[in-house]
Parts: structure tokens; sequence; C-alpha cells
């Protein structure tokens, strides 16, 4: 455990003030529900809007043009953060209409951890693996002596990760490509490393970095940007 919290600690760099979720979708695209509980279709851009549905975990939902991006909202996650975005009028894969808060939107595709067991790859080369295609094969690293494999493994969007495993735990390192945002990696992070609910969770008030851990502190989480880069660190201790 202490082995993963060293890994963890130096990458608590500067993170800008987290502004809105997803970036620059348009009218047309195709993008999918990162909400673990459920998204909920409304009749109108508004919380108090009529539910017409709701939207499982992983759904897709293409975005329509009327009131693209016109009315702001924002939800508390937990104490200090709160993902902000818009509502968007979309249409989900059985052609029901209505609005939604895109803050929980992402044009990654949402899968949870129990999709992504392959025995040929871990399954955070997996998750990347659905959203573009891998450039080359894996690019071996120096390993520590107590280290059983060290490699980065590069994605044709940009993104890349590296995979550090060894005695004491192990340590996934996820550059994100240049349109995921910091939120986005927060839901991916939370769905895909602790199943939707991170029972100690916090934001550094001065630099925005987001860090979750569940209760007996084996699994950490570290979203952070630094260079307009975000990435998601993932720890896990024997």
């Amino acid at each position: 455990m202490r082995k993963i919290i060293a890994l963890l600690l130096p990458v608590f760099l500067l993170l800008p003030a987290l502004a809105f979720a997803i970036n620059n979708y348009k009218a047309g695209d195709q993008l999918y529900v990162h909400a673990p509980a459920g998204l909920v279709l409304r009749a109108k851009p508004d919380a108090n809007g009529n539910k017409i549905a709701t939207l499982p975990f992983g759904a897709s939902v293409k975005v329509l043009k009327e009131n693209l991006r016109k009315k702001a909202h924002s939800t508390s996650e937990f104490k200090n953060f709160s993902i902000n975005g818009f509502w968007v009028k979309v249409r989900t894969a059985d052609n029901k209409e209505g609005y939604v808060f895109d803050g929980y939107l992402s044009r990654n595709k949402a899968l949870k951890m129990e999709q992504l067991q392959d025995a040929d790859a871990l399954f955070i080369e997996r998750f990347l693996e659905q959203q573009s295609a891998k450039k080359g094969g894996r690019t071996e690293l120096k390993k520590a002596p107590n280290r059983y494999q060290h490699y980065r493994q590069d994605f044709t969007n940009g993104a890349s990760v590296e995979v550090n495993i060894g005695e004491g735990g192990s340590d996934y390192f996820v550059t994100f490509d240049a349109q995921t945002s910091a939120e986005e990696a927060y839901l991916i992070g939370l769905m895909l490393w602790f199943d939707g609910k991170a029972p100690m969770s916090s934001v550094n008030a001065k630099t925005g970095a987001i860090a979750l851990t569940n209760e007996s502190d084996t699994k950490q989480a570290l979203i952070q940007v630094k260079n307009g880069v975000v990435t998601l660190r993932l720890g896990i201790a024997d």
C-alpha cells in the first residue's frame, strides 16, 4: 500500500480549475453515457423537466442541432467538486428525443471492468483500444528489480498507457487524447476502478487535482492536467 502511495504522490501536480466536462462536440456526434447510475432524459432542458427515460451507463446518444449547448447546468459529485456543463438535445438508440446534461457524456465508449477481461491484454489497454487503434507494439521500459512488467503502449489518437507491475502492487498511468477532459477522466476512473463509487474522494482546492481511494486504501486514482494534457493514474496494492 505504501509503495502505491509513493507512486501517486509525486504526480499530484498543478491542475487548472475545472471548467466544462466534455469539449467541442457538435450536432451529429455520437456520445456515450458515463453516469454510473444512468442519465435522465428530460422533455425540456431543465432539472425539473418531465422525465422521458433513464439512459443506462454505456448508452449511446446522437447530438441534435436544436438548442445545442444552450443552457448551463452543474451537479455536485462530492465536497468542493462539481461537474459543469450544458443541457443538450439528443436522440437515443431507440429514437427517443429529449434533453440530457452533457457533463456525464463522453466520446469515449463507457465500459465496465468486467467488459474488458482478456487473457492477452490488461483491462486498461483494452479500454483505450475501444477508443482508438494501437500504434505499434509495446515499448519495453526499464524495470526495477522488484517489477515484473514495465512498458508503454501508444494509440493512434495520441493516448498512451504506461504499465508498471511488480511486488507490492501495480500502477497504470494513462495519458488521454487531446479531446478528453479532466471530468471525463474522473468518470472513467470512477467506473473502471471503483465500480461507480469511491468512498474517499477529494479535490485539491488550489490545483484542482482529483484524488479517489477505496475504504481499505488499497486502490487509488489521481486525475490531473499538466500543460493541457489530462492524465489518470490508477494504483493498486497487493
